[in-house]
């Protein structure tokens, strides 16, 4: 929250990730923590890095699949906004 007023940014518009995907998104309790929700939550029962086969034949194997949501979504829309967030107040 320090960095943010720093910068400029009212800390009360921009919720903690924890707030925002655990009490906004997924209606965890509110005495729940970050560790709790990722392990407990079933939406992420199971999860792995979406992979499909290679179409390279000389090597096969599997390599991302780049359109599945994961990717498309949850990192543009979630990781990226908070990633842009910590370098505008500068953490590292």
């Amino acid at each position: 929250g320090k960095g943010l007023s720093a910068a400029g940014i009212p800390v009360g518009e921009v919720p903690h990730i924890f707030d925002w995907l655990a009490v906004h998104v997924y209606d965890e309790p509110k005495d729940s923590n970050l560790q709790q929700f990722f392990t407990t939550n079933h939406a992420y029962k199971g999860f792995r890095c979406p992979l499909i086969e290679s179409s390279d034949d000389t090597k096969g194997g599997y390599v991302p699949d780049f359109t599945n949501r994961y990717f498309t979504e949850d990192i543009s829309l979630g990781l990226c906004g908070y990633k842009g967030l910590a370098e505008i107040v500068g953490v590292e």
